[in-house]
């Protein structure tokens, strides 16, 4: 039985609460948690006020209002079948920012002649990532490639026998490349002589996987010995200690320093039978989430796009269940997993007009792709993600540090639509739709559509991805009205991986590096190409599947000249102002 919290109890916890803004209500007495009681009402907070007081005392109708400033979060906040109906917005014209980080102060000079400085965090502090005065700090990892590494049975030998007198061995990382679109992350276990052996149950994920491989290491990461340039930190778990060398103009005396510790700051969790519905997240920022499997004998072995079969990167907001759910005007920044996902049993729902930068991860992540799960679901389903909409957002420079994932990921979904967004600066894909490959010869999937996207500066660090890409098969999907360019790394811009069918490519503009293709269509089937305009006719189709493709009317450009439809494609991609800063009213 759910319990009430008097309006006396409410303004104890949160304040006096006279920063109530005119013609807000006053909270009702007496008043139920999660009931509807005299709403539609305001509740306005500032920094310090409790939200999960507040989120409470809200009905269906309410509108939860936060003043500009810091609201951090020791633990998730959780939203219910309960708590649907409640707008959660930023007051007009001010920032409110939901953090799941706690500042670091008490700072000492540890090594003077290496500008080591050190600060107490706690012998239960972890986290995988480090701010100072806003900006991102350097894990401590290798500075001469990989320390000579070679693969070995039970992990890899290493040419530098230091190696074994390292502090905190099972604190280490080495982070590899086995497949040119794959990026892994393996924790040590112990190192003898030059025998490096890999925690399990890592180990076995990376041998017996979707695509095994271990080889091609890129780097170390994460020991004392590591520490050697400006912006470098350590953690030394073992003692709670925190090392950081200061960059130019940094002083630690004055300097703001935070660590994340939440890891999903907001979770909305509902199911098919029982849907948090109607809820609005308005001009939020969230930020400083955590994310500690990787630090875990679990590793990071994921196959491609930062997915698994048993795992998945959490969210700085995380929703199942979600139904009609707007997520609007809202920035995401500083994260240690994704920014957005939208999974199991979600239907209709927006996100807009948002920002995402700074994510060690995917942007936004809709549906998952387990075989077990998602490739079984029936049409009728209720778990089906069905009806997402991501419109008009800007996203750049994520997957920082899982450098294999997305800007915007989407799995086995249905009626998704992903358009005019604007995604730039990343080291894989830009926009992933699909899964299965042709292991998987039918699904749900479809009616689903990528239009009129913005897509540049991406394929920077992997390769064998695109500006779009989509494998798997699709019950009819559409590709339209995109402009793509500047892509550093192989394949396509437009990419039709193993498997991909049922997909009309049409009408988009692409401007591939010399590197790159313009599209690429492998084992797919039933795709029709039509009527797109690119400057480099550099394409490769290796159709193998049981329906043929077409090809039709490419429009090749020489000297820059584009016709007027090829500009007119350029100038409508990406987000569309008449979309942005839409007002949040009480009836929605």
């Amino acid at each position: 039985m759910m319990k009430k919290i008097s309006r006396r109890r409410f303004l104890r916890a949160t304040g006096a609460m006279s920063s109530l803004a005119a013609g807000s209500a006053l909270l009702p007495k007496p008043l139920r948690a999660g009931t509807n009681a005299a709403s539609p009402k305001d509740i306005t907070l500032s920094p310090g006020h409790s939200l999960e007081l507040a989120r409470d005392a809200a009905g269906a109708g309410d509108r939860i209002i936060l003043r500009g400033g810091t609201y951090r979060l020791s633990k998730t906040l959780v939203l219910g079948p309960q708590h649907s109906g409640v707008t959660w917005m930023a007051a007009p014209g001010e920032t409110p920012v939901i953090s799941g980080g706690m500042t670091v102060t008490g700072w000492t000079l540890h090594n003077a002649q290496r500008n080591i400085w050190r600060a107490n965090v706690g012998e239960r502090a972890n986290f995988r990532q480090l701010y100072v005065n806003g900006i991102k700090a350097n894990r401590a990892r290798s500075s001469a490639g990989t320390e000579g590494l070679s693969a070995t049975a039970a992990g890899y030998r290493t040419t530098n026998i230091a190696m074994e007198t390292y502090g905190n061995i099972s604190n280490i990382e080495i982070v590899a490349s086995p497949h040119p679109w794959e990026q892994v992350r393996l924790p040590v276990a112990a190192i003898h002589q030059k025998d490096i052996t890999i925690q399990q149950p890592c180990w076995n994920a990376v041998k017996r996987g979707v695509y095994p491989g271990y080889d091609h290491p890129l780097w170390i990461e994460n020991a004392y010995e590591f520490l050697w340039r400006p912006g470098d930190w350590y953690l030394d778990r073992s003692t709670g200690t925190l090392y950081y060398i200061p960059r130019a103009g940094e002083g630690m005396a004055t300097a703001s320093v935070e660590i994340p510790v939440v890891e999903r700051l907001i979770a909305v969790q509902g199911s098919a039978t029982h849907p948090v519905h109607d809820l609005k997240f308005v001009g939020l920022t969230f930020c400083l989430s955590n994310w500690l499997q990787p630090s875990t004998g679990l590793g990071m072995p994921s196959s491609q796009a930062n997915q698994a079969e048993t795992w998945h990167v959490p969210a700085a907001l995380e929703c199942t269940g979600a139904r009609n759910m707007v997520v609007r005007g809202c920035t995401f920044r500083q994260l240690g997993g994704d920014g957005v996902n939208v999974l199991t049993a979600c239907r209709n729902d927006t996100i807009e007009d948002c920002k995402f930068f700074d994510i060690a991860a995917s942007a936004v992540q809709i549906g998952l792709c387990r075989y077990w799960v998602e490739a079984k679901l029936p049409a009728d389903s209720g778990d089906i993600v069905d009806g997402i909409i991501v419109r008009g957002c800007i996203v750049h420079d994520v997957c920082t540090d899982y450098q294999d994932g997305c800007g915007i990921f989407v799995g086995w979904v249905r009626n998704c639509t992903i358009e005019h967004n604007e995604i730039y600066n990343l080291p894989y894909t830009a926009i992933s739709l699909g899964w299965g490959w042709t292991r998987i010869r039918t699904t749900f999937a479809g009616g689903n559509k990528i239009l009129c996207n913005k897509i540049h500066d991406h394929m920077r660090v992997l390769s064998d991805g695109g500006g779009i890409y989509v494998n798997g098969f699709q019950r009819g999907g559409l590709i339209r009205g995109n402009y793509i360019y500047n892509q550093r790394h192989v394949y396509g811009e437009i990419y039709l991986d193993d498997g991909a069918a049922n997909w009309t490519v049409v009408s988009n503009v692409c401007k591939p590096s010399r590197s790159s293709h313009w599209w690429l269509l492998y084992k797919g089937s039933n795709n029709h190409i039509d009527d797109n305009y690119t400057d480099r006719n550099f394409v490769l189709d290796l159709t193998t599947g049981p329906l043929p493709s077409s090809v039709r009317n490419t429009h090749a450009v020489t000297h820059g000249n584009w016709p007027a439809a090829a500009r007119a494609i350029m100038a409508a991609a990406g987000p569309r102002p008449d979309w942005r800063h839409k007002p949040i009213n009480k009836g929605g």
